[in-house]
């Protein structure tokens, strides 16, 4: 019985909770057979702005995470570009594996040890010592 209370209980919070949410969306709830009613938003951003971003994406279409718009029926695909010069050499590579497997350390404090260990987290503290935590296979 008091399961049913509590989910209950959390049904009609959450439907409260619910309209506040959408408080700066554009839509208000006014309950009823209306349900929602639509507002404009007041913008952060000039118009000149926004004119001055657009022009400045259609001379060089690339979004931040690297897709270039071509448009027609391809749409997105990936600038090799940018691609190309965040790609390392194959002796950088190598030079990144030898120095791994003289100190087998992540940034996050991670060592890789191997075996059925795999890697354990490192904790280091100058009052507490050293510690060595277990994190994966």
């Amino acid at each position: 019985m008091s399961t049913r209370k509590s989910v209950l209980a959390l049904a009609v919070i959450g439907s409260m909770a619910a309209p506040a949410a959408f408080a700066t969306s554009g839509f208000t709830f006014v309950g009823g057979e209306a349900g929602y009613e639509t507002h404009p938003i007041s913008s952060t951003v000039s118009r000149p702005q926004v004119q001055h971003e657009f022009e400045k994406f259609r001379s060089n279409p690339v979004t931040g995470d690297g897709l270039r718009f071509v448009g027609g029926e391809v749409g997105w695909v990936a600038d090799t570009a940018q691609r190309a010069s965040a790609l390392q050499t194959r002796e950088q590579v190598r030079q990144e594996l030898r120095s791994f497997r003289m100190n087998p350390m992540a940034a996050d404090g991670a060592r890789y040890i191997g075996g059925d260990i795999g890697w354990v987290l490192e904790t280091r503290a100058a009052d507490q010592g050293s510690g060595i935590a277990r994190v994966s296979k």
